[in-house]
């Protein structure tokens, strides 16, 4: 489900992403994923008719966390993405690709758990 920016706001820290929900007559949705729990990330556009929307989804053991552009908190949450996972590209490397062309999904793969070299492994020339 995409939630527009009036229905939540995204806040970290050290450890965890928390997105916090709110719907008209109800007690907040709180979901929180810890950094470390984080086993892939993808970028992709939702097209609105009218708009695209640059979401992204947040994979880990237990499930997936879909987050928005229109959410409170996205632009400075993904700033935030290289210095919490080893090998996250800046959002300079990727926000174009996603963005661009318009109206296309420009599914985008930016982080796998499993790509990243165990400590001590050696690069093959």
């Amino acid at each position: 489900m995409l939630v527009m920016k009036d229905d939540a706001v995204l806040i970290w820290n050290t450890t965890e992403i928390t997105l916090q929900r709110t719907e008209k007559g109800k007690a907040p949705r709180i979901t929180n994923v810890a950094w470390a729990d984080i086993t892939g990330v993808a970028a992709y556009k939702a097209n609105l008719v009218f708009l695209d929307l640059i979401c992204m989804s947040i994979s880990t053991e237990s499930g997936t966390v879909e987050i928005n552009d229109e959410i409170d908190g996205w632009e400075r949450l993904i700033e935030e993405f290289p210095d919490h996972l080893p090998g996250f590209p800046r959002v300079s490397a990727w926000f174009h690709r996603v963005a661009l062309p318009l109206f296309d999904t420009n599914f985008t793969r930016l982080y796998s758990k499993e790509a990243i070299p165990p400590e001590g492994a050696k690069e093959l020339d």
